[in-house]
């Protein structure tokens, strides 16, 4: 308990961050929409019970929902699952078809681990789980209109495929508490819970895009948060393709 207890007070000293979040509480264009998209196609399945995981209803796990299959083209598949409650299948379709374009513009290293994305309506944030993404209908909506939806399936896809092997690893708290201090105030409120994907959307961006962002935000970045950069560069360095398989297609 001790140990515990000084940890956290290590992780809490340092500087201030420097963003509320990575994605809402800042301006950066970090992935567009104008960035290629793998999405292939989309198909619908079949409509019936499928388990849909919902923060803010208190209802059965299973509920009915439009299923459908989305596929890229560096071979990943993904199922779309939408409430019923969200409308008509035609309306569900929708819903997919603007997640899916935006799932396919993420790095590969990230899609890659996103088995199953849920579609709950309403207006509640966006969560996830290892495979699992969740999104609300209105919310995507709000998201899309201040161009944050790219970011926001993102920062979902780094829970879903990174957490779990890495957001408690000795090599992540580690540097945690080497670094002055955290890029974000959610990541320092949520150190195991958010700091990895808070990061990650800077650390990748600097590697892959390193236009997209100003000079001298990417030198306070580095300053902030020096080894939690290099710990992510390992998990996708300069060189890889974006797209990983599909990028030469």
């Amino acid at each position: 308990m001790a140990a515990c207890l000084l940890v956290a007070m290590a992780l809490a000293q340092g500087r201030e961050p420097l963003y509320a979040s990575s994605v809402v509480d800042t301006d950066f264009d970090f992935i567009r929409e104008t960035d290629r998209s793998v999405l292939d196609t989309v198909a619908f399945v079949e409509k019936g019970p499928a388990e849909m995981p919902d923060k803010v209803a208190t209802q059965e796990l299973f509920q009915p929902a439009y299923q459908f299959r989305a596929t890229y083209k560096d071979s990943v598949k993904v199922d779309f699952y939408v409430s019923e409650r969200a409308g008509t299948q035609s309306v569900a379709q929708n819903y997919v078809d603007l997640a899916a374009i935006r799932l396919g513009r993420i790095p590969h290293v990230l899609r890659k681990g996103v088995n199953r994305v849920v579609i709950n309506e309403g207006d509640a944030t966006a969560f996830s789980d290892i495979g699992l993404i969740v999104l609300y209908t209105k919310n995507m909506g709000k998201r899309i209109s201040t161009h944050d939806l790219e970011e926001t399936i993102f920062h979902e896809s780094v829970h879903a495929t990174w957490d779990k092997d890495h957001a408690e690893a000795p090599g992540w708290t580690g540097a945690q508490r080497n670094d002055p201090g955290f890029l974000t105030n959610y990541g320092r409120s949520h150190p195991k819970g958010e700091d990895l994907a808070e990061t990650a959307l800077f650390a990748v961006t600097m590697v892959h895009h390193p236009d997209r962002l100003p000079a001298d935000v990417k030198a306070r970045v580095q300053a902030q948060v020096p080894a939690r950069l290099e710990y992510i560069r390992k998990l996708f360095p300069a060189g890889t393709d974006w797209h990983g398989p599909a990028g030469k297609l």
